[in-house]
């Protein structure tokens, strides 16, 4: 009768013949392609000491050379680590004003000391040309809505970020058919319902 076998019934695992305890402590497991598995265990300045009770092999050779089994924190030293490298988060060129202020000739004070978020459905050209009218006359572009936020001019209302901010209500949201229109006449219009 075979040992995995109880009663004709087939075990998960059959019993091994000799059974070798292993604990390995590693600080993550890292992919790798250099093994099979793709995976590597990588191991820390550290290891708890192993119990003398328990058979091992090689008395960790890997870590032997610095750590002892009688070494103590204090004995190793300072441990350091390498600042890791940041890597900067970048915007899309269709998230950012891609109009310089500094090259845009000041025509009027129409917009001095507000800012103005723009809203297009992803229309490129038609935003610059409304971000630049805004520069123009003395206003600050912004691209999120924010606390110091005067208005938002959207150009088309199926885009979901504008329908979000018009149901918020905490915005005042013109159409960008008003600001060119203020544009032309040089005076702040009053909004109406249907802008």
């Amino acid at each position: 009768m075979d040992d995995h076998l109880d009663n004709g019934v087939l075990l998960p695992f059959p019993a091994p013949l000799r059974l070798g305890e292993v604990h390995v402590k590693a600080t993550e497991v890292v992919r790798s392609d250099a093994f099979k598995v793709q995976y590597c265990l990588r191991f820390g300045p550290l290891l708890d000491p192993i119990s003398h009770g328990i058979r091992t092999r090689g008395q960790g050779k890997l870590c032997y050379e610095s750590i002892s089994m009688g070494s103590t924190l204090s004995s190793l030293g300072k441990l350091t680590r390498s600042p890791r490298k940041r890597k900067e988060a970048t915007l899309g060129t269709e998230y950012t004003c891609n109009i310089q202020e500094g090259g845009v000739t000041l025509r009027s004070h129409l917009f001095k000391g507000r800012s103005l978020c723009v809203m297009t459905g992803g229309d490129t050209a038609r935003k610059n040309t409304l971000e630049l009218a805004i520069l123009e006359h003395g206003g600050k572009v912004v691209q999120n809505c924010g606390t110091d936020t005067w208005c938002c001019v959207v150009t088309e209302e199926r885009n979901i970020r504008v329908r979000h901010i018009v149901s918020g209500g905490n915005y005042n949201v013109v159409r960008a058919a008003w600001l060119e229109r203020c544009v032309a006449r040089k005076t702040l219009l009053e909004w109406t319902p249907d802008e």
